[in-house]
């Protein structure tokens, strides 16, 4: 098995059709990969407060996440190589 093999399975990407918005996080946390939906653990909710204290509407945006899968023990050096 590759290296990258045992990648926790994560929540897809929210697309909201009209969306004027979109938030793009770093990588799904535990809470996601255990809710399967993203953005529902603490930077999230905060995110989700900013928004509703901004009026803007944060269920209506679209939100995804560069990494798409979650390494064990959150090591993001199996994504890639380092020269040294």
């Amino acid at each position: 098995m590759d290296k990258v093999g045992n990648l926790i399975e994560c929540p897809p990407t929210i697309h909201t059709d009209g969306a004027l918005i979109t938030f793009c996080g770093e990588s799904p946390g535990w809470q996601e990969c255990r809710d399967k939906e993203g953005f529902v653990g603490g930077a999230g909710r905060l995110l989700a407060a900013v928004c509703n204290a901004s009026a803007v509407n944060f269920s209506a945006a679209n939100r995804t996440n560069v990494v798409k899968r979650r390494p064990p023990t959150d090591n993001f050096g199996v994504f890639y190589e380092d020269p040294k």
